[in-house]
């Protein structure tokens, strides 16, 4: 699968948060469950598989929350909902141009407020 190369937004607390884009197309932010490396899921076929239909319709772009895989480990504590909805926020406000929004797991929650705020 063609990947651009990893990239980083900076949260509006200072965090840096890693993400990718990944296909051509409308953008698709995907907002995931907790755990997550970027560089990881790019070696796992099954991950791999998941994303392989969408390249052809749509830029997805998916990151790495605070703490974990490619973003800064060393964060402020406790990583409250406002920090992972500023996270989301980070790579959103990286997108010049509308764009769908597409959450799994404990992010559900955090992408409705988002959406809401915005």
């Amino acid at each position: 699968m063609s990947h651009d190369a990893i990239r980083y937004a900076t949260s509006d607390d200072g965090v840096s948060i890693a993400y990718e884009r990944i296909g051509r197309g409308p953008p698709l932010l995907y907002a995931r469950g907790w755990i997550s490396h970027l560089e990881l899921q790019r070696r796992t076929p099954a991950i791999e598989r998941f994303f392989g239909p969408l390249r052809g319709r749509r830029s997805v772009l998916r990151y790495d929350t605070r703490g974990n895989g490619l973003s800064s480990w060393d964060v402020p504590q406790p990583i409250t909902r406002e920090a992972l909805i500023a996270d989301l926020a980070a790579v959103a406000h990286t997108i010049d141009e509308p764009f769908d929004l597409w959450a799994t797991t404990y992010a559900g929650p955090l992408a409705i407020e988002f959406a809401a705020a915005h």
